[in-house]
């Protein structure tokens, strides 16, 4: 019997993302935000269902005969991001969506807000490497918990209050993942 390397075997499969840039109108409500929310909670999977048999052998064991798997893929779990990038005179929202679940997303979106228009592009807005960064960390992965209160945007007003306080040529990105 003649074996085969591991990373033959085995392979890792990481997501493609893609960026969605949302357009608001100014009817838009947070009222149905949690469904987006819930849609973002249903894409996940557990490791067991992320492994996948590519390819199988039937191998003689005992005079019987047995179906096994002889090449895998493991998929890696995949996650939605929000990004808000405001500079002084302009605002503009991203979702970092990845590309296998971007229509379904795409499509709560529109349900949901339904006066946005959400467009793909390449990249998102970046900074220099020099740039000052601060990080916020949760304690628990709760920061779209559906157990909020759906009808304060708080945080989205004290976001975009940042942005009057904003000098000519500063920039500010809002990166929740």
């Amino acid at each position: 019997m003649k074996g085969i390397p591991l990373s033959q075997a085995i392979q890792i499969v990481k997501p493609q993302y893609s960026y969605i840039r949302i357009k608001p109108n100014n009817s838009v409500r947070n009222q149905g935000t949690h469904k987006i929310a819930r849609a973002i909670a249903a894409l996940y999977r557990s490791a067991l269902s992320s492994v996948r048999v590519e390819e199988h052998k039937a191998v003689k064991v005992l005079g019987k005969e047995f179906v096994v798997g002889s090449r895998y893929s493991i998929t890696t779990s995949s996650k939605v991001s929000y990004y808000i990038y405001m500079e002084r005179q302009k605002v503009e929202f991203y979702f970092i969506l990845p590309c296998q679940h971007a229509s379904y997303l795409i499509e709560k979106m529109t349900d949901v807000w339904g006066s946005v228009t959400c467009e793909e592009v390449e990249e998102l807005p970046n900074f220099s490497r020099t740039a000052t960064r601060y990080e916020l960390l949760y304690e628990k992965e709760d920061a779209l918990s559906v157990a909020a209160d759906r009808r304060s945007n708080e945080l989205l007003n004290s976001n975009l209050n940042t942005v009057e306080l904003l000098e000519e040529g500063d920039k500010i990105g809002v990166f929740y993942n």
